[in-house]
């Protein structure tokens, strides 16, 4: 039977975040300072703003906060 044999320094390459440095990264969350926080999530819904926050982190566009609700999936 053949076995796989593995490189030593195979993840060398990879750089290690732990979680608290990958949650300060992302920065605040556009639901911080709205008003329709309790509401999306009665209704959950997500805005623009909130995609693009959890895909990108901090360059989420303010002008986006509460507008193109979706469902959450």
């Amino acid at each position: 039977m053949r076995t796989i044999q593995i490189e030593p320094c195979w993840n060398a390459e990879i750089p290690t975040v732990n979680l608290n440095d990958a949650i300060y990264d992302m920065g605040p969350a556009p639901c911080d300072e709205c008003e329709r926080k309790t509401l999306c999530k009665e209704e959950e819904v997500e805005c623009k703003a909130f995609r693009v926050w959890v895909n990108n982190g901090t360059k989420w566009n303010p002008s986006k906060v509460g507008h193109l609700l979706r469902p959450v999936k």
